[in-house]
């Protein structure tokens, strides 16, 4: 698989323009190890888990109507509330045809955007956003610890 084949989907619309998109997980896990620990490594307990992603584009303005422009992507960030994502392979023309597997989901807030205009370039936009809620695998919640996101 190529980069170009795994996309952000916001409300189900692709990220337009992307030249890079992220998912990172984190799990969360503090020591347990007790008194009557003895000797070696420390006994680890998960608690949780924390999950973000980010998507860096070209400044866009204009796009067709699958797909989420820069300026929509600042105003479902000012809107300040959670939305759906997918982070999917895809396919076809523009990669904007949907796999049907391996499709990592789940809710976020977007918390940080910056855009870019340096002197004889193109302009980007970067964007992060905070996982809320269970990140689902093929829409499944495989986890016992629940996300503090």
């Amino acid at each position: 698989m190529k980069g170009q084949n795994l996309r952000l989907f916001f409300n189900e619309k692709v990220v337009a323009a992307a030249t890079s998109c992220t998912c990172h997980i984190a799990m969360t896990v503090e020591d347990a190890s007790t008194k009557d620990t003895t000797g070696g490594a420390p006994q680890q307990e998960v608690t949780g888990y924390t999950y973000d992603i980010s998507s860096d584009s070209l400044f866009t303005v204009d796009t067709d109507t699958e797909g989420n422009n820069t300026f929509d992507v600042l105003k479902l960030m000012l809107a300040g509330k959670a939305i759906p994502f997918t982070f999917e392979p895809t396919s076809g023309a523009k990669n904007r045809v949907k796999g049907n597997s391996n499709v990592v989901s789940g809710s976020v807030v977007i918390n940080d955007a910056s855009i870019q205009a340096q002197n004889r370039q193109n302009v980007t936009a970067s964007f992060q956003a905070q996982g809320t809620g269970p990140l689902l695998l093929d829409g499944v919640d495989y986890s016992e610890a629940k996300s503090k996101g």
